[in-house]
């Protein structure tokens, strides 16, 4: 299944290459895929050009310094690992360390090497410093085996989801969080599929599996918010939502969201702070300039309604529907002395 599957995604991958060549995100999973396969100089490429198109790509980077430490090209190795990290990211960090670790690894067994033709006491430190060896080997290798592997089923999980096959993408995902169980996005990702699949019980474990790993990501608590509305548990949905506003302030969607639900609360002097804030960001968000419009409107504050109505349709002309809306109000306005 995972052949078809990788031989499906690999070709849909070239051809996206064909029109978006300069796309560092496609170059990268390429080379994951491609190493997955045990192609790995064609996987070099593919980071080595993912690199050159964006010079701070994290993931990239590291995905190559890694490549280099599978492939035993140790003076590339240490080029990466010897080299610092754009900041913004902990996972970056947290890999970048990781990798200086293993190249010391490999470092210290190499020094290890002139004491194996020590011969002391009938052999026996030799044959400790032979298991010595023997076990750092297979330790780095399984670590670089398993560090490519998640990233690999991450991946088949996003290209099956993608194509609404939301079962296998879970199963994906599921192998991804036994490998690697502290990643915030594997996590996200398998509460995604959940919410998709309409299990939303298990969307919300999984969301909150991957809040705790980054109590600081925003995203987490937003998803959080969307499922308890759906599940008219309004008050855990407000409660996850200005966390998630709260996070990430300069996200006009979680602005706009947080507004419907002060909306749907009937608390509209918040509701109106918050869609001002979405529009502040964003001024030509529509959606947020209509709702606030219809709240103005509902209130009775007709100058104000007007206003965002005829900014909607200078932004959008063949709005219709906010058309009509306008005519009503400049009809009620006429009558009430506004104009």
């Amino acid at each position: 299944m995972e052949n078809k599957i990788l031989k499906r995604i690999l070709e849909e991958f070239k051809e996206d290459l064909k029109y978006y060549s300069n796309y560092a995100d496609l170059h990268n999973k390429l080379g994951i895929l491609l190493i997955m396969q045990g192609k790995d100089n064609e996987a070099e490429i593919h980071f080595l050009k993912a690199i050159k198109i964006n010079p701070n790509y994290q993931d990239a980077i590291i995905n190559l310094g890694f490549l280099y430490l599978k492939m035993e090209e140790w003076r590339k190795a240490r080029k990466i690992f010897q080299k610092p990290l754009t900041k913004g990211s902990k996972n970056a960090s947290l890999y970048y360390q990781m990798g200086k670790f293993y190249f010391q690894i490999i470092n210290w067994r190499k020094g290890l090497e002139p004491f194996v033709q020590f011969k002391k006491n009938g052999g026996i430190l030799q044959k400790e410093i032979f298991f010595i060896n023997q076990n750092l080997d297979k330790g780095y290798k399984n670590f670089i085996k398993n560090y490519f592997k998640f990233q690999f089923h991450n991946l088949l999980g996003l290209f099956l989801a993608k194509n609404g096959k939301i079962t296998q993408a879970i199963r994906e995902f599921r192998k991804s969080t036994k490998i690697k169980p502290d990643d915030f996005l594997l996590h996200f990702n398998l509460g995604k599929a959940y919410y998709y699949e309409g299990n939303y019980k298990k969307a919300i474990e999984e969301y909150k599996n991957a809040i705790k790993i980054d109590p600081h990501n925003g995203t987490g608590y937003a998803e959080l918010s969307y499922i308890y509305g759906i599940l008219e548990k309004i008050k855990e949905a407000k409660r996850y939502m200005e966390k998630a506003v709260k996070m990430n302030p300069r996200y006009a969607d979680l602005h706009y969201n947080l507004a419907l639900i002060y909306s749907d609360s009937k608390d509209y002097d918040k509701a109106i702070k918050e869609f001002k804030k979405a529009i502040k960001i964003n001024p030509n968000y529509v959606f947020a300039r209509i709702n606030l419009g219809v709240l103005y409107e509902e209130q009775n504050r007709l100058r104000e309604a007007k206003r965002e109505y005829q900014r909607i349709l200078k932004i959008n002309p063949d709005d219709e529907h906010v058309r009509r809306r306008l005519q009503r109000i400049l009809a009620r306005g006429n009558r009430v002395g506004i104009s």
